[in-house]
C-alpha cells in the first residue's frame, strides 16, 4: 500500500480508479499515521474528505476551474488551524489562481515566487 518517495518519505496513493473500500482504507491509514506519510491524490481528494490536520498541500498542476482550486487548497488550514498550499504554475495559469483567491475573499494570501528559465 505504501510507495517510497525517497529514503525519508513514504506515500499513500488515492485516486478515482480505486474501489471505494480501498479509498477508505488509504484514508484510515493516512489519518492513523499522524503526519509520518504523504498522501498523493487526484482531485478526488479536493472535496468531501474530513482530514483534520493537513498542514501542507502541493499542487502539481492548476485546475481549469477556480472553484476546484479553492476546494483543493481548502483541505489545509481547517478548523482554525494554519496551513500552506504550494502550487506549481506557469504564467498563463496565474490568472486562474488569482481569480480563485479573489472569489474566496480575504481568507487566503497569495505569494508568487518567480523562477525564470
Amino acid at each position: 500500500m505504501y510507495r517510497q518517495l525517497s529514503r525519508d518519505y513514504h506515500a499513500l496513493l488515492l485516486h478515482g480508479g480505486m474501489k471505494q473500500y480501498m479509498r477508505e482504507r488509504v484514508l484510515r491509514r493516512f489519518r492513523d499515521e499522524n503526519g509520518d506519510v504523504v498522501l498523493v491524490a487526484t482531485d478526488l481528494a479536493s472535496r468531501g474528505l474530513d482530514i483534520v490536520d493537513v498542514g501542507l498541500i502541493i499542487n502539481f498542476d492548476v485546475p481549469s476551474n477556480p472553484e476546484t482550486y479553492i476546494h483543493r487548497i481548502g483541505r489545509t488550514a481547517r478548523f482554525d488551524r494554519s496551513g500552506r498550499a504550494v502550487t506549481l504554475a506557469t504564467k498563463s495559469e496565474l490568472q486562474i489562481i488569482d481569480t480563485a483567491i479573489r472569489l474566496s475573499g480575504s481568507q487566503y494570501k497569495l505569494m508568487i515566487l518567480n523562477k525564470e528559465d
